[in-house]
């Protein structure tokens, strides 16, 4: 079996070779041969290596598909950018379980960033590009972080006891100092969990 792969620079084959083995003395054994690789991408000719390049030049670099075909012509590797669009689609069918994954762990934050980028993208059959956008979601604290064990991920104390003590001594709790909210807890009763400051994460030391 072979598979166009790439390199940084260059596009190489790589080439799978399953050895099969028989018993000379045991006709009735048959043949044996190893199982293929576990692919990210079942069948087709691309390899990993060569979605991730067409993932990189696409999204990353904004390169149509036109330019990478003929790039890839240019070094003598004839792919039609039909099947660059088919191996994008493949990619992205593959990588949707981590995709899936970073969503879930995002929407269960509190706070959420996004940004928003706008790029030209060419309109097939209008002889023009429009505007397109691509966001960015990202999430305060990150996905490798645990609940902080100070404040039970709270990011601030309420509870009186030996773990919770810090209920605001300032307004003593209640919040408000006439005839304005309290300055040091911003009427939220609560003083700011210092081991975590605030985020009710820290990192994961695993």
């Amino acid at each position: 079996m072979e598979k166009l792969a790439y390199k940084p620079g260059y596009w190489f084959v790589k080439e799978f070779i399953y050895p099969k083995y028989a018993d000379s003395s045991n006709a009735l054994k048959g043949v044996k041969r190893a199982f293929a690789p576990d692919f990210a991408v079942p069948g087709g000719i691309l390899d990993e290596s060569m979605y991730a390049w067409l993932i990189y030049s696409k999204f990353g670099l904004h390169l149509p598909h036109y330019r990478l075909e003929e790039m890839m012509r240019s070094a003598g590797i004839e792919l039609s950018r039909q099947t660059l669009s088919s191996g994008c689609v493949k990619a992205a069918e593959a990588l949707r379980p981590l995709y899936e994954l970073i969503r879930q762990e995002i929407i269960k934050r509190g706070i959420i960033f996004a940004d928003e980028t706008p790029v030209k993208m060419l309109d097939p059959g209008a002889g023009k590009t429009k505007k397109t956008y691509i966001w960015v979601y990202a999430c305060k604290g990150g996905l490798m972080e645990v609940p902080c064990p100070e404040c039970d991920g709270d990011g601030w104390f309420i509870e009186p006891g030996p773990d919770k003590t810090s209920s605001c001594t300032n307004c003593q709790g209640d919040g408000d100092i006439d005839p304005e909210s309290c300055s040091v807890c911003n009427g939220k009763k609560v003083i700011t969990c210092p081991y975590c400051n605030g985020t009710g994460e820290i990192p994961d030391k695993k």
